[in-house]
């Protein structure tokens, strides 16, 4: 296919060989070298890797928003190609108090996955949970209100349930434990506990929003909060992988 000398599909084409490079693509350096032989005014053949760089870069390139979600993640907003920009939507949370943004990017579990719109990665079953304090832990606890305040959607200030993101779509404003510069055990991968307010401190006008790991535990030891449907509180086995991106305070 010729190429006649194109300075968009060039910046194109470099963006694209930057990402393998900077991913630490095993030739890289040999694609890098290819770029030159577009420079000129027209090209019979280029290399079948440098159009492939070519067709890949625009078929991706939603710098607009409503990007073809056959080809890129769910979570992305927009992507632009040309300026090497990717916009998401991002998550708010709690961490120790503290509101927190991060990306929703894979689940362990297919069908957290569908609700949340990101990538089923079943071989994230493999970690360990259960342990997220302990030594050599790969993960660090999310914890998710199950039956939380959800009456207006965010209009509500105490807004926090799971239901709500299912049903309105609202987010539940889930609870995270170590994130940076907070904790030193941060990890991306959420091991997943759901609590429940307990019938009681329902009907007694307990139920609030929750903002902190120890407050959740503790109210689980006071029993205002177990597991789901009333059994024990703890890890559902399922695994997020939720990098942070921003702490707001």
């Amino acid at each position: 296919m010729p190429y006649r000398n194109n300075s968009s599909k060039l910046r194109c084409i470099k963006n694209h060989l930057k990402l393998d490079r900077d991913r630490g693509s095993a030739d890289s350096s040999f694609q890098l070298g290819k770029i030159h032989a577009l420079s000129g005014a027209h090209r019979e053949s280029a290399p079948t890797n440098v159009t492939h760089a070519i067709e890949n870069c625009y078929k991706i390139n939603f710098p607009t928003g409503n990007p073809d979600y056959k080809l890129v993640h769910d979570e992305v907003v927009a992507i632009d190609t040309e300026k090497m920009t990717v916009t998401f939507n991002l998550v708010n949370g709690f961490s120790f108090g503290r509101p927190v943004w991060y990306v929703s990017m894979d689940s362990s579990d297919p069908t957290v996955a569908a609700i949340e719109g990101v990538t089923s990665a079943p071989v994230l079953q493999k970690i360990k949970v259960g342990g997220d304090d302990s030594f050599s832990s790969a993960v660090e606890r999310i914890f998710i209100a199950i039956n939380g305040l959800s009456q207006n959607g965010c209009k509500n200030p105490q807004h926090q349930r799971l239901y709500a993101a299912l049903t309105d779509g609202y987010r539940p404003n889930n609870v995270l434990g170590g994130i940076p510069t907070i904790a030193n055990d941060y990890s991306p991968l959420w091991d997943i506990n759901l609590y429940e307010w307990t019938q009681d401190a329902v009907n007694n006008g307990d139920r609030t929003q929750l903002r902190e790991e120890f407050h959740i535990l503790g109210l689980v030891e006071s029993s205002f909060l177990t597991g789901p449907n009333g059994f024990e509180f703890g890890s559902t086995g399922i695994i997020n992988n939720c990098p942070i991106v921003f702490r707001l305070l």
